[in-house]
Order: C-alpha cells, then structure tokens, then sequence
C-alpha cells in the first residue's frame, strides 16, 4: 500500500475524532461486485458533499463531505495496473487531462502496462455544471477524487473494488425511491440527496440546470446538438415525441411534422409541395397537369389543353390533352390542325405531316391521302387512298385530277385511254412490231406471238418461221442457215453438225455416212473426219476401217491414219518409242525402252537384221554380235573374255592358266613364278609315319600383279596332282614339318598362288622313304601309333597325312580283289569264289569266315581290322570331343576329313565305330555353332559332317536294309536330325534368294532362303537323280516373315533291301529369321520323279495324287507338304521297320490275358521250339561261324579270358528269341546248307507273329504317334 494511503488513514482517523466524518449507518459491499462494476459519481457542490454509488444497488451509498470541489477532480489510480475505465455518458465529460501511457478509445481510459500510473480529470467546478457520472472499472483500477497538486500531503478520496478496499465515508439519508431521493419532484436525479434532482424538463441528467440533460421530460425535446431540454424544436427540427428529441426534418423538407418527405408543411427551395393525393410531400418534379411554381414552392395546375406545361397559359405546353393538338413547331394546343399537309395524330395528341405524296390525308402513310400532290395519283381500287408516282397495269397517269385513269380493253399498261397508246398488251393482244398498238395478230414471217409478254417479239435472225427468239425455235431456216438434225431440232445454224453435212436444196442438215464424223455429202469419201473405229486415209477424204498396213497407225484420238516414226516399219504411235516393228536398219529396243526403234543396240544386245530387233546377249557377254556365249567383244562381271576368242566364260583356262583380270572383265595369261627353291630335309627317309621332313620355300616373287604368295604343300603317292593329300592348306608359311605315309617314295608338291590373281605355279619335290614297303600288319601298327601322336598332338597337317595313309591302306585292301570281286552273272570268278552273288541287290553275299564287298578277306584279318578301325575311329572322335570353341577351324576340318575316311567302307565299321561317328559329328556342330559368328569358313567341315552322315546311311543300307535293329532306327534318326542342324548353319550365311547344294556319296543336303513372295512355283532341283519339287500356289499360307528358308535331304541308298532308289525325302520349310519350322502351313507341292532314275514309281497315298507328264516321269501332286517333313519320314521309317511290334504293351498283354485257348499262341511256342533246335544244329554243325567259336576266339585276348562268353550268349540268345534272334544271322553269313532252313523257319515266325499281332483279337497293336 502507497505512502498515501497511510496518510489518508491518518487524516480519516483524525476527522472521525473531530465528528467531521459521522459513522456510516447503511453501506452497499464491496464484495462480489464482479470484474466489471459500474458506478455513478455525483457532486453536492452547495454542501460540499461527494456520492459513490453502485448502480442497481439500493442498499445505500457513501458520503463524503468537506470536498473543495475547485481543486478537487476525478481521480484514477491504477494500482499496479494494468486496467481500464469507461465513463459515461462521454468521457469529455470530466476532462481527461493529456496523458502519453494512456490510450483513450470512445469513452475509454485504457491502461496497458505495469506499475501504478495515475489520470486525472478537471476540477468538478469547472466541468460547466457538470455534476454527476458514471463510471465502469476494469483491471486493477482505484477510483475517486483528489487535488492532484496536494496528492501527498492532502487526504484523497479512494475506492479501490479489485481489492475490495474503500475509503471510509459517512451514510446520509436511506433511499426512500432508489435512485433519487423522493423529494425529487420529477422522480429524477443525479444523486441520491434531496438538493441533488434534475431540471424539471429533465427527466435524466448530470446537474441542477435545463442545459445539462441526457433524456427529457414528456412535453420537451432534447436539442439539436445539444443537454438541453426545450418545448419546441428549432427550424428544420420536429419533436420526436416518443425519443424526447427534435429531429431533423427530411433534406426536401423547409418544415415538417415528421422524418420522410410526406411530412413536410413547407419546402425548400428546389423542391415543390405536391398537389393531392401527395399533398405534405415535397419533390423536385410536378405531375402532369402542374408546373413548378418557384415563387411559392408549389406545382400550380396547367391550362385545360395542356397535358404538361411550363406555366399557365395554352402557349407553353410541350405536350396536349385528349381533344387538343399541338400545333407544327409549336408548344400551343389546339382543338385542330392546319387544313393541307397536316392530319390530328389522336395517339400523340400532334399535328402530324401527311406523306410526301398526299395533299390531304387521315394519316401519315402513302395510303391514307384524301387527295395527292401534283406529280402523284391516286389509286384505283384496291389500293384506293394510296398516291403513287406511278400507276398500276391497265391504267395511265391523268393529270388534270391527279388521279389513275382505266386503259383500253386490249392494253396492258397505256399512256391514253385507245388502243394505240399501250407500250404494253394484255393476253389474247400483242403489240405490233415498231408500234404501240395491240392487236390479236403478228406479221406472218419472222415474227412470233411472245404469249409471255404479249408481244411480236422478231425470230432468230437465222430463222425463216418461228416460234420462239432462240436458234433452236425454228420452223424453217432463212439462205446459208441450215435446220438442225432431231438431236438438236428446230435449230437453224450456219453448219451442220459432227455426221451432217450442209443440204442447200431444204437449208437443212443431212446425215452423213455412217463412218463419217463430219461430211461434204452423203458417202463415206465425202468425209472430213471419221467416226469411232473409222480412220480418214492418208491423203484422202474417205472413212474405213483399218489403215494401211505399213507405214501409218489408227489414231483412236483423231480418227484418222497418222504417220509412223521413220525408224518404225509398223507403229502404235507416231514417236520412235511406239514401234511395234521396225524399218530397215533400225531395231526394236530392249526394256525399258521397249517399242522403241533406233538404229543402234544398247549394251548387252545385239542387231538381229532378220527381225530388226535388238535380241539380248547371252548372259555372259556385256557386248556382243550374236546371241551365243561365242560372239562376245566384252563380258559381264563374273564372267571374262576367253584368250583369243569372243568367248565369256566364270572361269579362265587353267591349261595354260589364266587368271580372272576383273579390270576389264578378261582372261590373263598366268606367268609362271620363277627364281625360289624348295628344298626337302632329310632327302631320304626311314619308316613310314616315323620320320619328320622339314620344309623350306624361299626366293619366290609375284608376277601376276599380285601382292602376296601362298603356299599349299602336299604329297602324292604316283606324282598326280589330283591325288595329292594335303599337308598345309594355302599360308604364308614357309617352313613347315610333317611325316610321310607308308609308300617307297613320294613327290612333295609346292603350289604358289598369287594374291588376288590366283595364278598358281606347282614346284615338285620327291622324297625317297624306306626302300622296302611295309607289311599290312607294320601298316596297321605304324598307323595306329601315328594316330595316337598327332590326335593328341592336333597337327592339321600331319592328321592329313594320317588320312591319307588310311586312304592308301583302304584302297589297297579295295584293289587287291580283281575282276573277281565282282557281282556279275557275266563273269566266271563271283565274289572271289567265297560267295554269292545277290543281283537283285548287285551285291555279294559272303560264305561263313569271309568279308569285304568281294568276299577276299578272311576272318582274323577282318577282325584285326575291325579293331584298328575302332582304335583310330575313337582317338579321332576324342580329338573332337575334347575340342573347344576355340579351335582352329582347319584342324576340325582335319580331323573331319579324317572320320570320313574312316567310316568310308561299310564292310570295315560296324555298330561300334558308327555311333562314335555320330558322336563326333554332334560334337562338331556344336564347335560349328560357336565358330559361325567369327567369319571363319565352315564349308569344308559341314561337307565332311555330311559325307560322315552319308557313310553311316550307306553302312545301315549294306548291313540292315530292312530297318530291323534298334541302331539303324536310331542312326537314321540322329542322321536326319544332324543334317536338319547343318542346314541351319549354312542358312545363317545365305542371303535371300541364294541356295546352297553339298552332295556326298549318300546324301545329298540343299539349303535355300527364298522371298516369301516367290515360294509359289519356286523349284527345288539340286541333281538330276533325286525327286524334283515345285511349290504350289502359297498366297493363302499366313506366313508373317518375309523370308522362308529350306531344307531339302535325300538319301541315295536303295529303296529297302531291293536295288530300286528311294522316292522318299525330307523337306523342312521354316522362319528366315529364327530358322523355326512353319507350324500349320499347308502348302501344296508336285513331285516329279524321273523315270530314267526311278522307273515307274508310286505316289504316297491317299496324300497324294499321281498323273504322268509327256515324257512318262511320274508326277505326284501332295496336298500338303508337311508329309515330307523330318518328323513324317523318321515315323515312316519306324513304322516300316518290325520294330514297331517291339512294345511293352504288346509284350505285357500276353501275361495279361493268357492266350492258352488260342491257336495263335501254341504256333510261337512250337515254332519258338523249332528254331532253337535250329539254332543248336547250326551252331554245332557249322562251328566255322557260329556265335560261340567267335566268342572263344576273343578269349584268346588278354582282355577277354575270364570271361565267359558261351553262357552269357546262349543267355542273352534264348532270352531274347523270338522277338530279335531271327536277326542274329546276315543273309552274307548263312552257308548254303543251311539257308533252306533258316528262310523255312524266319516264315513260319513270321506267320506267327502276324497271328499274334494282326488276326487274333487277344492282342493289341500299340499304335505309335509320329
């Protein structure tokens, strides 16, 4: 609490004990007054008495006396703030001294911060009469008054309601009528003593006197502007007497009984008080009938004509009453208009102009005139009342009366009322020609009655009679004018049309001759121009039909016989490219310029002066002078101008060799290479295959215009060339090392071949070996020893070599049979009088304990062969197994070449060597598939894989023609499968529309990429000794690639076990890209199968349909070609074989269903029976070859002893009989004394087994799906 508090209590105590301040009798609390209590103060100034109440509280009030009101003021004190204050009614009131940490908004003290502040009114005395207030505290807000100069040493008056705290006053007088005292005549006051009422025109205020009220008493006003209660209101004001105030007139308003602009007595100036009905309003217009009277501020009613006016006469009316009009270019109304000109507009209530056309009118229009203006007339009906400056048809102008007068009966329109004066006529009238009269008639000739507009209207000047103006409305035609033909009649034209010519006799058009187009006359050599299919003659004025037969064309756009070219003898066209023969000495050109005759021929053809046509070259020569390949001056590329001669050859001669000169397309002689050695090192050799020469080129140049030199080395046996065996293929290598065959001397051939112009110059060289051949066994052991080295080794050039001696030894063995050998009823040794000859087959069929096609090899040689043959046949198929895709493409074409060596002889292999064989080709395809995409060429090797193939097709036709063991199916099937993978490795490198044929001793592979656009009637003829096929028509295949490739095999072997060639085949048809077979293609194709080859052959059925051409070949027209494909023949094949009884079906159904009620079943068991006695006969008696003196043979080997071989075969023998034992035995292997028996019994099993599988119901064929 503040120092001054203390004092104040001082002082309080201190007035107390002197009686100054008597102790309060009634009091309101100070308690629970809320946040917000309101207060009214209010000042005794008589009695120096200061009043605190809280309003709505009417339990008492503090009194305060002994105030100095002339230094005393409303004090507050913000103790410590912040808070507020809202005095009432105005916060002017008190005088709120200037204060910078006060905010003032409306009737509001705000104070904002912390720490106790203080603001302070004016003195109460000087407040002009004001004596009471109301005030609202808020906050930590101290109310009362003080002398603010004396705050600290003089006692101040404090309420402070936040605390509640108070300082204490005295209580006067209880309320006897809260809120004034009752002695308050008016029952108001401004504090609660009895000398503390309001003015008696007050009924509230803020001190004693009339001009300080807030609300009067009824009967007075509140002032404008004003605390001042009066019982009038000045001017402009009226008394509200429901709010006790005078309020201000509305803004139109001088004096007024209300606020609105209905309730004014009196107006301002501008505004005008308003007749009745809105008598008391006040306007800034008059209605109509009134005028603005200024001098009174009234509307002043107008004249009885007028409607509006500006005053009160008839003369200043803008607009008139019913009745009356306004006059022209007036503002006076009257009850009429001017006589002429004018009519009374009722609608505007104006004299309005009439139309220009009318003198008198009822209205504005050019239709209502009573009488009209000179230069108008009147109207007859309907259109009377109407002026016009014109009259209608069938009336004239009078001017006398201004009026429209009738024409004549036969006038249309008239200037007068007689015929003679009608410029126009009406029907059934018609007015004369150069006249103006009408009448019923026009002049006989050259005129016409025009019923449109009733006038002589002249004809056409070309007529003679008429009915109408135009050319084409004529009767007759006047002189040198002519009637038209009924295509254009009635028509007269100075000529004739296209087929009519000019008839002077009748001036008219005659037709002319039928092949006429125009004519002079009426016969066909009367003609100028001719009609379609007609030609003018040369020269001539006649039609026909054709022209003459040389020298000139029907010129279908003329019609007439036009001049040919003078190159053409006869022509199409009048240009020298419209030739269809030609002249002397000119001739018909190739395309694209065909029918083009000139006097040279282009490159590539030649004069033909018997035709006059330019005929084309062969397609060798690039000129020639004739139609042959020998007339040639210069050749085409690819071919090249033979020495001496006109002849254009791809190939130059090679005795004496030329070489391919492509600068200029000729045959350049090869000059020898001269000036090298070559030498051989050691001259003289030892053993075959063990000694290693060494090889040196040196000191040879290019002569031929070539770059480089490479070098082929090789050696032959007998110094040919052509039997060489390769060493080194072409290199540039010129040292080298290799071993030699077993042979007592060879030559060494060196050939050079110059690059690019592959001139070749052969150097020989021959090598002396060991003076002594070796025996046929050292061969044997030299050459598998070899093998052994230089397969592990991977030598290209010494596995050649190796080749080469297996070559040798396999021609030796093949040339020590001689005439004997061979299979012939022509000759007297047969098959080296150790067999039979089979005719049908052409082949021999070897007695027991011999071999070879001829019968001379015994059996332990055979056997010794048999085994060389599989020691190097596998050390070869190692070599290519073991290979990598890194190989040296020229040492697998080595080995390749050397396995097709070995497996060459199909009496030397057996089911042992053959599939090793396949083997190494699958291999090797496998090696070919990761080597294609390094440019390197693969040709060699795919040929040597199909001569491998070959040789096992051809073994599977000697030995098993009849397809009966599980091998040959398998081989043929891996056969045709590795040849269908080659043939995509050569369709990789085939662009489209080459082919691609590798022939072998067998077989025969094509392969070909064809434009999907030319499969229809494309041919597939890769020799003349396979079937030659033609694709049918492929429009409707959808076949989405644009190229297809394919695959075509044929197998040369016989037809089964006869001597007949195979009409079977295999084609494959896939994608381009993918190299996928088609699937769903249906594509049909004819087979041609020559009859020199093939004899009379016949066609698959019911697939195919046979036809013979001219020359008896037969003709097979397949409907699909998917019957060809791989999958087709291999099934074909098997189902063709007795293999395909071999099932597991087949053999569990027996077990399944006993057939011991069926005759079919004791048949095999008897027969079964019978040939195992067979078989124990034969084996006995002929012990030179049966199966168990083979077996004790081999036992003799090492490798062989402990093993049993008689059991295991008897074993394996019976176990396996009947379904495979008949095939133990080879026709070639059978002595004649027991053939008879072994043909009986393979009948009698074969009868069973067509029981077992065809005629008895209690088995079942397994059908097997291709």
């Amino acid at each position: 609490m503040p120092v001054y508090y203390h004092k104040m209590i001082r002082l309080t105590l201190y007035l107390l004990l002197l009686g100054a301040i008597p102790l309060s009798r009634a009091q309101f609390s100070l308690s629970g007054l809320g946040p917000t209590p309101k207060f009214r103060f209010s000042f005794d100034t008589t009695n120096s008495a200061f009043f605190i109440e809280h309003v709505g509280d009417s339990s008492g009030y503090y009194r305060f006396n002994g105030m100095n009101f002339n230094t005393m003021a409303l004090s507050v004190h913000f103790y410590p703030g912040p808070g507020s204050v809202l005095i009432e009614p105005d916060v002017s009131l008190v005088q709120i001294q200037s204060n910078p940490a006060l905010v003032i908004t409306g009737n509001k003290v705000n104070y904002n911060a912390g720490g106790p502040e203080w603001a302070w009114g004016s003195p109460i005395n000087s407040l002009g009469g004001v004596r009471s207030f109301y005030i609202t505290t808020e906050g930590q807000t101290c109310i009362g008054i003080c002398n603010q100069a004396t705050v600290d040493s003089v006692f101040c008056t404090d309420m402070c309601p936040y605390q509640p705290w108070i300082q204490t006053g005295n209580l006067g007088y209880p309320y006897a009528n809260y809120p004034c005292d009752s002695t308050c005549s008016s029952g108001n006051c401004y504090g609660p003593a009895p000398n503390l009422c309001c003015h008696a025109s007050c009924k509230t205020c803020w001190g004693p006197s009339s001009t300080v009220c807030s609300e009067c008493t009824a009967g007075n006003f509140l002032q404008p502007s004003s605390t001042t209660c009066s019982n009038s209101c000045p001017t402009g004001y009226w008394g509200n007497s429901a709010t006790k105030t005078c309020d201000a007139c509305h803004t139109y308003c001088a004096a007024c009984t209300g606020a609105t602009s209905t309730q004014c007595s009196s107006c301002k100036t501008g505004y005008f008080k308003q007749p009745a009905p809105n008598a008391n309003t006040c306007a800034s217009t008059c209605p109509s009938g009134y005028y603005k009277n200024t001098g009174t501020n009234t509307c002043s009613s107008c004249n009885v004509a007028c409607a509006t006016c500006t005053g009160s006469a008839n003369s200043v009316c803008p607009t008139c009453n019913a009745g009356y009009f306004l006059q022209p270019s007036s503002t006076t109304c009257l009850n009429s208009c001017p006589a002429t000109g004018y009519w009374k507009n009722s609608g505007t209530k104006t004299c309005d102009l009439c139309h220009s056309y009318c003198k008198i009118c009822t209205g504005s229009n050019s239709n209502q005139c009573s009488s009209c203006n000179d230069g108008y007339f009147k109207q007859p009906v309907p259109n009377a009342n109407t002026c016009s400056s014109t009259c209608p048809a069938g009336y004239y102008k009078d001017t006398s009366s201004n009026i429209c007068g009738a024409c004549d009966t036969a006038c249309a329109t008239c200037t007068g009322s007689s015929n003679s004066v009608c410029p126009t006529c009406k029907n059934g009238y018609y007015l004369q020609p150069s006249s103006t009269t009408c009448l019923t008639t026009c002049p006989s000739t050259s005129y016409w009655l025009n019923s449109g507009t009733h006038t002589c209207d002249p004809c056409h000047s070309y007529c003679q009679i008429c009915t109408g103006a135009a050319s084409n409305q004529c009767s007759s035609c006047k002189n040198n004018y002519y009637l038209q033909p009924p295509s254009n009649p009635n028509t007269c034209s100075p000529t004739c049309p296209a087929g009519y010519y000019q008839d002077t006799s009748s001036n008219s058009c005659s037709a002319c001759d039928t092949a006429c187009t125009t004519c002079t006359g009426p016969t066909n050599t009367d003609c100028p121009s001719c009609n379609n299919n007609y030609y003018l003659q040369p020269l001539s004025t006649t039609c026909l039909t054709t022209c003459p037969s040389t020298g000139y064309w029907p010129n279908s756009g003329t019609h007439t016989c036009d001049s040919c070219h003078s190159a053409c003898l006869t022509c199409s066209g009048s240009a020298n490219t419209e030739c269809s023969t030609c002249s002397t000495n000119n001739y018909l050109q190739p395309a694209p310029n065909a029918n083009t005759c000139a006097s040279t021929c282009p490159d590539g053809y030649f004069p033909n002066s018997t035709t006059n046509i330019c005929d084309a070259c062969n397609g060798a020569c690039a000129t020639c002078t004739g139609p042959t390949g020998t007339e040639c001056p210069s050749c085409n590329s690819g071919y090249y101008l033979q020495p001496y001669s006109t002849i254009c050859l791809t190939t130059c001669p090679t005795t004496p060799q030329y070489w391919l000169n492509t600068n200029g397309n000729i045959c350049s002689f090869c000059q020898l290479i001269s000036g090298g050695n070559v030498s051989v090192n050691p001259s003289i050799g030892g053993i075959p295959l063990s000694t290693s020469f060494s090889l040196s080129i040196q000191g040879w140049t290019p002569k031929n215009g070539g770059s480089s030199l490479l070098y082929l080395v090789s050696y032959s046996i007998n110094g040919s060339i052509e039997n060489a065996v390769l060493i080194s293929d072409f290199s540039s290598v010129t040292q080298s090392s290799f071993y030699l065959p077993n042979t007592s001397y060879v030559t060494i051939i060196v050939t050079i071949k110059e690059v690019p112009s592959g001139c070749l110059t052969n150097i020989s060289t021959q090598v002396s070996l060991s003076t002594q051949s070796a025996s046929f066994e050292t061969a044997l052991s030299t050459t598998t020893t070899f093998a052994k080295t230089v397969l592990s080794e991977v030598s290209t050039s010494s596995i050649n070599i190796l080749a080469g001696q297996i070559s040798l030894i396999d021609s030796q063995l093949a040339g020590s049979s001689s005439e004997n050998g061979n299979c012939s009823l022509s000759v007297t040794v047969q098959c080296s009088n150790h067999g039979i000859c089979n005719t049908n087959r052409s082949m021999c069929e070897c007695y027991e304990g011999y071999y070879l096609a001829d019968c001379s090899m015994t059996e332990e040689e055979y056997n010794q062969q048999l085994e060389y043959r599989q020691i190097l046949v596998n050390l070869a198929s190692s070599a290519l197994l073991n290979a990598s895709s890194s190989a040296d493409i020229n040492t697998i074409n080595s080995v390749l070449h050397l396995m097709n060596v070995l497996t060459q002889d199909p009496f030397l292999n057996n089911n042992v060597t053959l599939p090793t064989a396949l083997d190494s080709v699958n291999a090797s395809i496998n090696i070919l598939r990761s080597l294609s995409s390094s440019g390197d060429n693969l040709t060699s090797s795919i040929e040597n894989m199909v001569g491998i193939l070959s040789n096992v097709q051809n073994q599977i036709s000697v030995s098993d023609c009849a397809m009966a063991t599980t091998f040959s199916s398998e081989a043929t099937n891996q056969t045709y499968q590795y040849l269908d993978e080659l043939s995509n490795l050569i369709l990789q490198d085939l662009s489209v529309g080459q082919e691609n044929t590798i022939k072998a001793s067998n077989l025969i592979l094509y392969s070909a990429s064809v434009d999907t656009n030319n499969l229809t009637n494309f041919t597939i003829a890769p020799d003349s000794a396979v079937p030659k096929i033609t694709f049918g028509d492929t429009s409707g295949q959808n076949i989405a690639s644009s190229s297809v490739a394919i695959t075509y095999i044929y197998s040369k072997s016989k037809d089964g076990c006869t001597n007949n060639p195979k009409r079977d085949f295999v084609i494959e048809v896939k994608d381009g890209s993918s190299l996928q077979p088609l699937q769903n293609l249906k594509i049909p194709i004819n087979v041609f199968y020559d009859v020199s080859v093939f004899g009379n052959i016949r066609c698959p059925e019911p697939e195919c349909q046979e036809t013979k051409d001219a020359g008896g070949n037969t003709v097979c027209s397949c409907n699909d070609i998917s019957i060809f494909d791989v999958k087709s023949q291999l099934a074909k094949i098997y189902q063709n074989s007795q293999l395909r009884y071999l099932t597991i079906n087949n053999l569990l159904d027996i077990f399944r269903n006993p057939p011991y009620t069926k005759w079919s079943f004791w048949v095999i068991i008897g027969y079964s029976i019978g040939l195992i006695v067979t078989w124990i006969i034969v084996n006995t008696i002929n012990k030179n070859y049966c199966i168990i003196a083979k077996t004790r043979e081999r036992r003799k080997t090492q490798k062989y002893k402990n093993f049993n071989f008689c059991k295991t075969a008897c074993f394996i023998f019976l176990m396996a009989h009947p379904l495979v034992g008949i095939f133990v035995y080879k026709d070639r292997t059978i002595s004649k004394s027991f053939r008879a028996l072994l043909y009986f019994q393979r009948a009698m099993i074969i009868l069973a087994y067509s029981a077992v599988f065809a005629s008895d119901p209690s088995f079942k064929v397994v059908s097997i799906s291709p």
